[in-house]
């Protein structure tokens, strides 16, 4: 570890002997360990230019450390002199005289039993201590003048002090264990150092990096920390906010004042600063079982409002999406080219579209359409028929429930349909079959954009835009009172037609070529496209059920089919299919029907009539050899008004 960090640990040493020693210990230790020499304020020097250079941690000896701790930032370890350490240099000392002088440092007075030292060596100890350099030699001059022949000591200085003076000096030598043990002790807390360096690195960059804002307000109420966010949000200065004076600089600032408060804990508090509404909290720190300041932290309510739509799309609409665009309706029949214009038209606003077609003629083709080329495309896309559950679920389906709303109810609630669809779009598929009573609740959600669960008292806003489609005369409905005319007038204000497939000529082809080129690779057979005999073949039949039934017939013929083309298959399919028509010739002005009721038939030859003369009613009863009054009585019989292309409903 100490490898890695080289050289974060520095020795200063006050000896030549002392630093060979270190230099030992450090090659034992396999440790790379920046080792200088000096003493006192020469120490301190080399200190200096220890830490410029990076070193965390210095080792030294008590005098010249103490004086490297009050001169520099980093931390001091001490190699220990111990009592064994001096008694061992008397020891030496007693050698040359029994009357010696102990020359140390002012911190170390009470360190040492000299008492017992000189009852054990039988000698005089004279103890001498210093607090800088400059104080050396005049202890040493009183010492002399008082007989002392030798000094024991730390430290070269005061060696060559006494050497200057012919004081015979021993040195007070630390051993290869005190040595070892202070490197140790240094390597424990670079390591802690560099443990609370991490946890400050990541509290800070959680801190700066935090899309909320955060203040630290000290026990005095005085802002002391303050994340980028939040003084850039409150217009402070960034290189301010991290001095010292932060505090003083901003203590009077209106808007910290509404964040900070009174200071009491608060969680969701709503505050309106600088013209915005803010979602605040207040957590007080605890320490030693007092208050110590407390922490603020804050979130405009409109991200709050922007990630709860997320969620909801993220989570709660996983799968509710538009697979459709514009480029899936396909055609060039200028009846579907309106139509695709209108999409085109209707897409980029927020308005209700009611669209309006037979059965299978492609409504949610359109819907989807419509939703995939709007603003709301990355929404949800959220559809539902409303012929195909019974009211009671198709309600609960809609609404959603809260728990405890009826037996068997799911624990927590349900969200409804509309919920779902929230920042996105919902399908309300045969809207035409959904009984008066859910048309009542459907009509306050199209107005006020608000729901309520069943067996709920919240109302919850949703911001979805409605689409609705029927294969149903919704004006004869109102007329009849089945379908509430409020209601009616809500939905239809974009209006959408989708043409018949009998009224798209020349789409059967192409519709049905690109068909088989979808069945033929998911079966994977080489199958040619349809010819033009084949189109004539295709076209010449009415297809009531519209697109849905020329998809079902090409993936029959796909599935029966070798590769290549097959025309007698298309021929026995289209003579099984068309064997209930009734034939009346080919060509413009001939017209094929299904066998059926003669009141049916007459609808029919009617409906095919009229798309052929683009919905004149003039012209269709001259064709048809009956009175224009005939005409409009028949019109007002299948609910198609005169002049219009509207698509009729089905029989």
């Amino acid at each position: 570890m100490i490898r890695e960090m080289a050289p974060s640990i520095g020795m200063v040493l006050p000896s030549p002997e002392l630093t060979a020693l270190a230099r030992e210990v450090a090659a034992e230790s396999g440790r790379d360990i920046a080792i200088v020499e000096g003493t006192l304020e020469g120490g301190v020097e080399a200190a200096r230019k220890l830490e410029a250079a990076g070193v965390q941690v210095i080792i030294s000896r008590a005098p010249t450390g103490a004086m490297i701790r009050r001169a520099c930032g980093v931390p001091v370890i001490l190699i220990e002199v111990t009592p064994f350490d001096v008694v061992t240099a008397l020891h030496c000392a007693s050698q040359l005289s029994d009357r010696i002088g102990f020359v140390g440092f002012h911190k170390t007075e009470s360190r040492y039993d000299f008492e017992f030292m000189e009852r054990l060596l039988n000698i005089t100890v004279i103890p001498m201590f210093y607090r800088d350099e400059a104080g050396i030699g005049a202890l040493l001059d009183r010492a002399s003048e008082k007989g002392v022949k030798v000094v024991v000591g730390t430290g070269a200085c005061v060696m060559e002090a006494a050497r200057a003076r012919n004081i015979a000096g021993i040195p007070i030598r630390s051993s290869r264990e005190a040595v070892r043990e202070a490197l140790e002790r240094a390597e424990e807390l670079l390591r802690i150092r560099v443990l609370d360096e991490e946890k400050t690195q990541r509290l800070k960059a959680v801190v700066d990096f935090s899309s909320d804002g955060i203040l630290l307000v000290s026990e005095q109420g005085r802002v002391t920390v303050i994340n980028p966010f939040a003084a850039r949000f409150l217009g402070m200065d960034l290189e301010g906010a991290s001095a010292p004076g932060l505090a003083e600089s901003h203590r009077d600032n209106p808007a910290v004042a509404k964040l900070i408060g009174d200071g009491s804990p608060v969680t969701g508090l709503l505050v309106e600063v600088l013209g915005a509404t803010l979602v605040v909290n207040r957590v007080p720190i605890r320490a030693g079982g007092a208050d110590k300041g407390y922490v603020v932290t804050f979130t405009n309510a409109k991200k709050i409002q922007r990630l709860e739509r997320r969620i909801r799309t993220e989570t709660c609409s996983k799968g509710l999406v538009a697979r459709f665009t514009l480029k899936d309706i396909l055609g060039n029949s200028p009846a579907i080219v309106e139509c695709r214009e209108r999409i085109i038209q209707y897409a980029p606003t927020d308005s209700t579209v009611l669209i309006l077609g037979e059965t299978g003629s492609g409504k949610e083709l359109a819907a989807q359409s419509i939703h995939n080329a709007s603003a709301r495309r990355s929404g949800p896309f959220v559809a539902v028929n409303c012929a195909a559950l019974p009211e009671t679920l198709l309600e609960s389906e809609l609404f959603g429930y809260a728990e405890g709303a009826f037996t068997g109810a799911r624990k927590g609630g349900k969200p409804g349909l509309f919920e779902l669809a929230h920042g996105g779009s919902i399908f309300l598929d045969e809207i035409g079959e959904v009984s008066r009573r859910l048309q009542a609740r459907l009509l306050r959600v199209i107005q006020e954009r608000e729901v309520m669960r069943i067996g709920d008292d919240r109302v919850l806003p949703v911001d979805v835009r409605i689409i609705a489609a029927t294969n149903h005369d919704l004006r004869r409905d109102v007329e009849t009172g089945k379908f509430r005319r409020d209601l009616f007038f809500r939905l239809d204000v974009l209006s959408l037609t989708i043409p018949p497939l009998r009224a798209r000529a020349g789409d059967v082809l192409i519709l049905a070529n690109e068909f088989l080129a979808r069945f033929g690779a998911r079966l994977k057979k080489d199958l040619e496209p349809f010819g033009a005999e084949d189109g004539a073949l295709l076209q010449s039949y009415s297809w009531p059920g519209n697109v849905r039934e020329l998809e079902n017939l090409v993936e029959r013929y796909a599935t029966l089919a070798s590769a290549g083309r097959d025309s007698e298959l298309v021929r026995r399919l289209m003579a099984a299919r068309c064997g209930d028509e009734v034939r009346a010739g080919s060509g413009p002005d001939k017209v094929t029907i299904r066998t059926s009721s003669l009141d049916e038939m007459r609808k029919e030859i009617l409906r095919l009539v009229l798309d052929q003369v683009g919905g004149n009613c003039a012209e269709a009863a001259r064709r048809l050899g009956i009175s224009r009054t005939t005409a409009w009585r028949w019109l007002k019989e299948i609910g198609t008004a005169p002049g219009s292309r509207r698509a009729l409903p089905p029989n």
